[in-house]
Formats: C-alpha cells, structure tokens, sequence
C-alpha cells in the first residue's frame, strides 16, 4: 500500500475560477513526497469534471473524490482523512495556495525536532494584489507550553501540519462554519511536542464570496456550536485556555457575525448572558492580555450592550473588505 510523507487535503466546492493557483502551488512543490486528496463537494460550475481532466495529465499523485451530497468543508475534510496515507496531513483551501518550499522547510524542521504539530506563520493575499505577513507564531517560543498553544493558536487547520495519528477518532463537526474553532484546539491537546516555523509558508486570499467572509445567520451559530463541541471535548485542565476561547468565540465571534447578518437581539443575547454567567471571572483570564486592541474594544462594548457601536463597528469592518 502505498505510503507517503504529506497528505495534503483540499476540500472544494465550485472553485474551477482559483483552483488552477493552489494545483500550481503543489507542483511546484521542492519536496516531492505527498499525495494530494481532493474532495469535491457536489459543484455546480464544472469543477469536478475539471479536476478529474487534470488529473489525467498531471505529474501529482492526486486521489479526487465527490461528495454523494452538498456537505460542507468538514465532511469533505473527514472523507479525505479516512482515505490519506501519508505520516502528516496538511490542509490547502482551493482558492489559497502554498509557497513552494512549503513542504520542504515543513519537512526540515521535522527532520531537526520530531512533533505531532508545526504551526507556520501565512500571507493575508486580497484580488487586487495586495498581500500583507501575518506573523501570528511570534508570539510562541521555546518555553511555550502546551496550555499556550491550546489558548493562542491560530484557529484554523491550514497553518498547522499534523501527525496523522492525531486524527484517529477525531471528527470535523458538522458545521457550516467554525469547524476548525472547533478542532485546532482538540488536535493540540492529543499532541505530545509542537513546533513553529516562523516563516510565512502559505496565501489566504480574502475574498468577498467566500464562506469564511458571508454574513449569514448560520455562521453566528456555527461559533456557538463550535464553542459548545469544545466544552464537551475537552479536558478540564484546560478550562482557562477554553474560557479564554470563548471570549473569541462567543463574545466576539457570535455578536460580530450576527450584528453583520441582522439577526435581532433577542436571538442571540442569550448566548451571551450564558457564556457571562458561566464564567463570571472571564475578564481576568491571564489570556486577555494578547487580544488585540479592536477586539478587547470590542468585547467591553459587548459587556456594556453598545450595539449601535457594535453595529458601526460591523459597517467599518465591511467597508475596510470591500476597499481592499
């Protein structure tokens, strides 16, 4: 059977307008030994036909599948993860796209420290060009413990490589969005020695249509999902790092995408009063301090129920995406 290295992941769903950038990325690759599954979550616009063309004459070694049924990125993820074969599994969106020492400076610093995780350092990439270095490992060093790590990572599978083995009855939930909020942290906790790189390896373009950018009644309970499926899975010797992502997750991340999808108060205040009832010592987490500014105004306007700020603040965030 066959065995590889890397197992890269691509979950996609009408992608056939950015999917040519992140395929490109991947045979440009300077480390060869990876396999690429991508599973096609029933698309409309000719993608899957595409990608089983190129697979055809492309030199990856590529196993494309489709969904029977529109899923959603987690399910699509969970298949692949049940087919992969490789030591490590590294995630790439079909509209994003890796460097091309991705894999091989991954592999190096593998080479120098055995881990069951590498965290990197990504570029923040926009339509027009623009393209900004979103440093976020800076802030782990060598006396970094795993309690840091479950608080202050990047909430998001494709700035991690991960041991496959850590996957083994581990499930993506079932989110529509808020997925990776929901397993990063799980993955963290299994893992005995973690490691970053602190080097920007891989692009995440920002688009307005994309999932992660919609404003949509679902996304604001996906977070409340993702923070109730955290609570449940998680170890209470973490029960800090876990309040600490609450206040990320449902203070910041349930208000902000529910303020940007108009849904009224009264549906979503209560998550708020549970979440402030249920740790009524949030505020003097020793976490707090590594939010930044916009987000710690923020959450005092949350406590303070300023929502026509809140709302300006919501139009602000809007304006600065489409500008960009």
């Amino acid at each position: 059977m066959y065995r590889c290295f890397f197992s890269v992941i691509i979950p996609c769903y009408n992608a056939i307008k950015w999917i040519d950038k992140a395929l490109n990325s991947l045979e440009q690759q300077t480390f060869g030994d990876f396999e690429v599954l991508i599973v096609d979550d029933c698309s409309s616009d000719g993608t899957y036909e595409y990608l089983n063309d190129y697979t055809l004459t492309s030199k990856l070694a590529i196993k494309l599948l489709k969904n029977e049924r529109n899923s959603g990125p987690g399910t699509s993820r969970n298949r692949a993860l049940k087919e992969a074969k490789g030591q490590y599994v590294a995630f790439l969106d079909s509209d994003d796209w890796y460097e091309s020492s991705f894999l091989e400076d991954i592999y190096l610093a593998l080479k120098r420290i055995e881990a069951d995780i590498v965290f990197f350092d990504f570029y923040r990439n926009w339509e027009n060009g623009k393209e900004i270095v979103m440093s976020w490992t800076s802030i782990f060093n060598t006396n970094s413990t795993q309690k840091d790590y479950m608080a202050l990572c990047y909430d998001s599978l494709w700035v991690m490589a991960v041991k496959r083995s850590l996957f083994m009855e581990l499930n993506l939930p079932d989110l529509y969005n808020a997925e990776d909020t929901a397993m990063v942290p799980l993955l963290v906790e299994k893992a005995t020695d973690i490691i970053s790189i602190h080097k920007s390896l891989y692009h995440y373009l920002c688009r307005k249509e994309s999932l992660s950018t919609s404003a949509h009644e679902k996304v604001y309970k996906s977070f409340y999902a993702a923070y109730s499926f955290l609570k449940e899975h998680v170890s209470d010797e973490y029960m800090d790092e876990i309040v600490f992502r609450g206040v990320k997750m449902i203070m910041y991340g349930v208000v902000y995408n529910a303020i940007r999808a108009h849904v009224p108060i009264g549906e979503f205040e209560f998550i708020l009063r549970e979440f402030e009832i249920s740790n009524p010592n949030y505020r003097s987490n020793l976490y707090m301090k590594f939010l930044p500014m916009r987000k710690r105004f923020f959450i005092k306007c949350v406590e303070k129920r300023r929502y026509w700020i809140l709302s300006l603040y919501c139009k602000l965030q809007e304006f600065l995406l489409r500008i960009n």
